[in-house]
């Protein structure tokens, strides 16, 4: 299994452990990463697992985990129409076949390959909400969803993009907070304050991101929502919703 793939895998393993206590977004320890590539508030309670060219994954309690900036080479579906003559079974062996049109479609199809590839069992995929967003040289959206992994119920809110590099590879990048179903609502708060505490989270996108986390990634969480974003809550919602055909497939 590719380095990167293992990485995903771990991260969604990690989780899916159990255990919940009420937790609020508390002061924040900056940490730089050893290779110097960048740094990230920490709160009490958590620690970073890995960091390196940017990228950082931390756990902390009750299972929780954010995983930021994370890239995946990967192909797309029809990688075999542009090497005609060439077995497709010999076509980038071990790497990812995605979606290079819709980013949710590209996460999904993610996820199954991990499934397809690893010993993780998953099941019960459940997107909740999707917000399509600007990036440069690719697309992007913030999806909110939920799945069962070896048996857990787990929440996830993200960014994930699909990047190509030309019609026949690309790069799949995601930046995710996850914790399991009973201590999500708990554990929101603080993984979205360190999430918009690290260095790569660009200013371009802190603005977007902190009303994706408001309408998309809150969901279940309680709180108070504006008529706006009750709104855009609502439009997402309905993405999700159409979007199940393709879970269906």
């Amino acid at each position: 299994m590719k380095p990167l793939i293992r990485v995903l895998v771990g991260f969604l393993l990690i989780a899916v452990s159990v255990g919940t206590r009420p937790l609020v977004a508390q002061q924040l320890t900056r940490k730089a990463f050893s290779d110097g590539s960048g740094s990230i508030g920490i709160a009490p309670g958590w620690h970073i697992q890995s960091a390196a060219k940017g990228t950082v994954s931390a756990l902390g309690p009750h299972g929780a985990s954010i995983a930021l900036g994370l890239t995946i080479p990967c192909v797309p579906h029809n990688v075999a129409d542009f090497f005609p003559g060439v077995p497709a079974e010999a076509l980038f062996p071990g790497m990812p076949r995605l979606d290079f049109t819709d980013p949710a479609r590209a996460a999904v199809d993610l996820i199954r390959y991990t499934a397809r590839t690893s010993t993780t069992k998953i099941a019960n995929i459940k997107i909740k909400a999707i917000e399509p967003t600007e990036v440069p040289n690719g697309k992007a959206a913030f999806i909110r969803y939920s799945a069962t992994y070896n048996g857990k119920d787990a929440e996830f809110f993200g960014l994930y993009e699909i990047l190509p590099v030309n019609e026949s590879t690309g790069a799949f990048y995601y930046s995710a907070v996850a914790a399991p179903k009973e201590s999500y609502a708990a554990q929101f708060p603080a993984m979205m304050k360190m999430w918009r505490s690290w260095s790569l989270s660009k200013s371009t996108i802190d603005k977007r991101l902190q009303e994706a986390a408001a309408t998309l990634g809150s969901i279940d969480v309680q709180g108070v929502t504006d008529s706006v974003m009750s709104h855009r809550r609502e439009v997402a919602e309905k993405a999700a919703r159409d979007f199940q055909e393709y879970l269906r497939q």
